[in-house]
Order: C-alpha cells, then sequence, then structure tokens
C-alpha cells in the first residue's frame, strides 16, 4: 500500500532503498509515473538544486520530503521509489535528478504540456526574397510562422509557450532564429535535433518540400539545398546550403571584409521550404551600420 514502509532508515523516517536503476520503461508508464503532483513536487524540487550551474548535486531524503511538504515518510517514500532509476537516482546520501528528470522540469517550468501561449501576429519589416512583399508572423498553437501570402511559410519552428512569454515579436524572432541556427549546427555534426539518433545529410538533393502544396518540387538550378533524415525518429527537413555554412568563421570573415554583416533579420528561406516542423533560413546580405546602435 502506498502508505506502507519497511523499516528502513530510522534517521530518515522509513527511507527505503529499493528501484531498478537499470530497467528499461515502456514510454506509457514513464508518463504515468509523473503523473502524481507528489513525484512532480519531487522533480521540482530536485531540479532546483541541479538548476545552480548545473552542478551533480541533490537532497538527502529528509531534505527532500521537507522540501516538497510531505508529513508522512512512508508515503513519501513509496512516490520516490517510482522514481527511481529513471528521473531518480541515488548518490551517497543524497538523491538527484537525471537527464530525464531535468528535461521534465524543464518543460513544466516552460508550459511545454500545460499551456496553449498566447497567439500573435505582426508584419515585419522583411521583405519576401520572391515578391519583395513584407512578410508576416503567426504564432499559435505552439508553432512560429513567417511568411508571405502568396509564397507560403518562409521560416517555421516550433516554440514552447514559455519561449513566448514576456518577449516582443522582435526578441521571438530572434530566439526562433537562434534556436534553428542551434539545430543545424547539431544537424550538421550528424546528430538529430529531435530525438538525438543519427541523421544522415544529402548534399545536393534533388527535390525539397514546397511550403504552398506540400508537395516535393525539383530544386531550382542554382540554388542547392540540402536534405537531413534521422534513422531513428524518422524526421526529415530540407536547408538551403547558405543556412549550413552560416556560422563558418571562413563565411563571417568574408561578409566582415565585404561591409556585411549576417543578422537575425535574416532569417527566412527561399520559398520552397518547410516541413512542419522545422524551416532553414536564407543568409541575407545587408549594410553594416555606420555607426553603433
Amino acid at each position: 500500500m502506498p502508505g506502507d514502509r519497511d523499516s528502513g532508515d530510522a534517521a530518515d523516517g522509513g527511507e527505503r532503498t529499493s528501484g531498478g536503476d537499470g530497467e528499461t520503461l515502456a514510454p506509457a508508464e514513464a508518463f504515468e509515473l509523473l503523473g502524481n503532483e507528489v513525484r512532480l513536487g519531487i522533480v521540482r524540487e530536485l531540479a532546483a538544486v541541479r538548476r545552480s550551474n548545473w552542478q551533480w548535486q541533490g537532497r538527502t531524503f529528509a531534505s527532500l520530503r521537507r522540501a516538497v511538504g510531505v508529513a508522512d515518510a512512508g508515503n513519501f517514500n513509496y512516490h520516490l521509489d517510482k522514481l527511481r532509476g529513471h528521473f531518480v537516482v541515488k548518490d551517497g546520501d543524497e538523491y538527484k535528478l537525471t537527464y530525464a528528470g531535468m528535461q521534465v522540469a524543464g518543460a513544466v517550468v516552460a508550459g511545454t504540456y500545460t499551456d496553449r501561449g498566447d497567439p500573435r501576429t505582426a508584419t515585419l519589416d522583411v521583405p519576401c526574397v520572391e515578391c519583395g512583399d513584407p512578410l508576416r508572423l503567426a504564432y499559435e498553437r505552439e508553432f512560429l510562422a513567417v511568411e508571405c501570402d502568396e509564397h507560403g511559410i518562409q521560416f517555421g519552428t516550433s516554440l514552447p509557450p514559455g519561449a513566448a512569454a514576456g518577449r516582443s515579436t522582435d526578441e521571438l524572432v530572434r530566439l526562433a532564429t537562434l534556436d534553428a541556427r542551434q539545430d543545424v549546427e547539431r544537424a550538421r555534426s550528424g546528430v538529430c535535433p529531435h530525438c538525438w539518433g543519427a541523421i544522415e545529410p544529402t548534399l545536393p538533393t534533388d527535390t525539397v518540400l514546397d511550403a504552398v502544396t506540400g508537395d516535393r518540387e525539383p530544386v531550382r538550378p542554382g540554388e542547392p539545398w540540402a536534405e537531413f533524415e534521422c534513422d531513428r525518429c524518422g524526421v526529415v527537413f530540407w536547408l538551403p546550403a547558405t543556412a549550413c555554412v552560416v556560422n563558418e568563421p571562413s563565411v563571417v570573415a568574408i561578409a566582415t571584409a565585404s561591409g556585411s554583416t549576417l543578422t537575425r533579420a535574416s532569417c527566412q528561406s527561399a520559398s520552397r521550404t518547410t516541413p512542419p516542423t522545422f524551416a532553414g533560413y536564407l543568409v541575407r546580405r545587408v549594410s553594416r551600420p555606420t555607426s553603433a546602435p
């Protein structure tokens, strides 16, 4: 029964040391383990300790129980034991949060599983590369899209509600571009930005996904594109070659020498991009400001 406890450690009020650290859980079982306020409280309090410079540190049983606010040590021990081996490990006298536990804690704070976020729209001071019309930003259902009425999505990426909360439109665009660049760098290194699996690039690719029709269309001459496909989760996305080299030192050096800068305003790609969960972006050449902002 949840309230039962064995003799355990008398000083800790009934602590047990069971829990299979090497077991593998089915995804449904893992999510079921988190469906309890006491267990989420354990994850929250252990995450607060680890967030201090990402130290590998935790709390003792008694300290953790006090922080979560559970009076019954036996009941608390039951819930703690459920998290052992997957979200929490015991290291010496302390219980510490695993990587999976930290991911859960971050998602809770970001509102990934609980909030829907406030929709917003705006007209950007960035033209469509096809027709020159101003692009529109739309953020809803945790998806940010920069699009043209005629040529479809130019840039898109998923962002949790916590990413948009309290940020202006410009800040949200900068954040989305930063997130996309980090995903590009990971993919270029052969790591899937979605599941950490192995990802295989194809460069050049013959076809890309058309943002308007949703069909695969031939790549236009003179516009090299790369295709990335994950062996584990199956995610596939396309990027213009320029997006794959934007952070290369030699590219930055050439831009600097020619009086240009690569800025967050360049968060767009040619019109044929964008699977629904990831988009590339094209480097736009802009004049260097004559004075510091």
